[in-house]
């Protein structure tokens, strides 16, 4: 079934949304978010199959946490060694993006259950 002009248009314009929603709220840096998303995306081929909506969260954290401590680890290269060239340190943050936004699946998963497993056994809502 091929997606509607209309759909495809929706899907653009809600990505384009969210990536300036995270620009601004987060303060990331457009290439750091961008190489995360492409790093959720990778981590989506080498999972088991999953539900529209588990994928779609599955890339949102992903693509939100890898750009975040990639951030994180450019700010900390740049004030630690301040003689590091900006190509290099430029490098390793798109690398970090990548990476994290790659693994942050597992990770996210495991916190999620965890989270979910506690509030069964504390008493949590049974449907959960």
């Amino acid at each position: 079934m091929a997606i509607t002009t209309t759909a495809s248009a929706t899907i653009s314009d809600f990505a384009a949304g969210l990536a300036a929603g995270s620009l601004a709220l987060f303060g990331v840096t457009y290439h750091g978010l961008l190489w995360a998303l492409f790093g959720a995306l990778v981590s989506l081929l080498f999972t088991s199959p999953q539900t529209r909506p588990a994928a779609s969260a599955a890339v949102i954290g992903g693509m939100l946490s890898g750009a975040v401590l990639s951030d994180l680890v450019l700010l900390l290269l740049v004030t630690t060694l301040p003689s590091l060239p900006a190509s290099i340190a430029t490098s390793i943050h798109l690398a970090m993006a990548f990476v994290v936004g790659a693994g942050a699946k597992p990770i996210l998963t495991a916190l999620v259950s965890t989270i979910i497993r506690k509030l069964k056994k504390y008493g949590g809502d049974d449907h959960v």
